[in-house]
């Protein structure tokens, strides 16, 4: 293949469609809250179907070559993990398998201008509502309320629509469009800010660094994917032995005072009982349906993504996951010539550095996992001289 898949118009905008309905799943509001689940599944059995048709069709470009090569190997690792443990989640491997195929789908798509333009109006009219909708009284100390089930889901989405904001605002000519959507993004960060959400203000920031880094100090960007890998890896091993520590009190006292929250949130305790979990399992993992529930008393999730992969696949799926970003990001690096391969980049990283936090690239939240994946590979340009409206004017 020399050319990128340009899917036709109406199926673009039917997966978009249904990206922007899976929202919808963490509704409060309970027939939008089907109405977003059966969205997941439909977008998932679609984007499968989709991605054979292509693949059968000869859409496979050597550029490639890793992504397919290190995603076989983990859903083989998967598979075996999966057979090892008489997993007997089979529709849930399936929608797994789904996500990795909408992945390396969307790496050879072509997204035109006005498509992503589209996004960012239909985003726009979403957090307009949001921001007429929220509890404003008090505006101190307010106890969460929204449509949304929980401030940390409502934070990621709006995390999220920054990407699309961001580029409706470069693309559209008009200056009073752009002031429209400079407008909605200011809506968007004071939203942002009254979730209180700690791991999101952490991505917020990764992405300014990041794209300082590109403005500034563009040969250190490529250093970028190294430095997020080894502060996930220490980060998780030192929260864990810094409670009940001196050091640690310090930390938890300026949290309360700065953001009226426990440094220690109990992710210390859910790590600590999930790796103790792993270690029994170490090279293959105890399969795509554990979960950290049944290892607390609160039946919280593992929030933490690496971690919970190597819970489900092992050293060996764990090791070749990490591949797969290392290839991901390979292709992002070769994208710094467009704005879209630039604000990927700096997406990617703070997704890769939130993925610390929450659980949100796969199958405990598909909804978000899958426009996550979607902003990292829009910026992927494979095929420069095929896609020239998605440079800079």
């Amino acid at each position: 293949m020399t050319e990128p898949i340009k899917l036709p118009r109406l199926i673009h905008i039917y997966i978009i469609s249904l990206l922007i309905i899976n929202i919808f799943s963490l509704s409060t509001i309970q027939p939008l809250k089907q109405i977003g689940y059966y969205s997941i599944r439909v977008l998932l059995i679609s984007v499968f179907l989709i991605f054979l048709y292509y693949l059968l069709n000869g859409y496979y470009t050597n550029k490639l070559k890793f992504v397919y090569l290190f995603t076989s190997g983990f859903i083989t690792i998967q598979a075996l993990s999966f057979l090892i443990n008489n997993d007997p989640g089979y529709l849930l491997f399936f929608y797994v398998l789904s996500v990795f195929a909408f992945i390396i789908l969307s790496i050879q798509l072509k997204w035109d201008r006005n498509l992503l333009i589209g996004i960012g109006y239909i985003i726009s009219f979403l957090i307009i509502l949001l921001f007429i909708e929220w509890d404003w009284s008090p505006i101190i100390g307010a106890r969460f309320k929204s449509i949304f089930r929980n401030p940390n889901a409502l934070a990621v989405f709006i995390f999220g629509s920054l990407y699309f904001q961001i580029l409706a605002f470069k693309k559209v000519r008009k200056i009073g469009l752009k002031i429209y959507f400079l407008i909605i993004l200011s809506i968007s960060l004071i939203l942002l800010l009254a979730t209180n959400s700690r791991a999101v203000f952490i991505a917020v920031l990764v992405v300014i660094v990041v794209s300082a880094l590109q403005m500034y100090k563009p040969k250190l960007v490529k250093y970028a994917f190294w430095m997020a890998m080894a502060f996930n890896v220490s980060f998780l091993f030192i929260y864990v032995k810094l409670y009940n520590t001196v050091i640690g009190n310090l930390l938890n006292n300026f949290s309360l005072h700065i953001f009226n929250k426990n440094f220690f949130s109990g992710r210390e305790k859910i790590w600590f009982n999930v790796w103790q979990h792993i270690e029994k399992s170490f090279l293959f993992g105890h399969g795509i349906s554990a979960t950290a529930r049944p290892l607390n008393e609160a039946g919280h999730t593992s929030h933490n993504q690496y971690l919970q992969t190597f819970l489900e696949v092992g050293l060996i799926g764990f090791i070749l996951f990490c591949l797969i970003l290392w290839a991901i990001w390979k292709l992002l690096l070769d994208s710094q010539n467009t704005l879209e391969g630039r604000l990927s980049t700096s997406f990617f990283i703070s997704i890769l550095i939130y993925s610390t936090f929450e659980l949100t690239l796969f199958q405990n939240n598909f909804q978000i996992g899958l426009i996550q994946w979607t902003i990292i590979t829009i910026g992927i340009n494979l095929f420069p001289n095929k896609n020239i409206d998605s440079h800079l004017d």
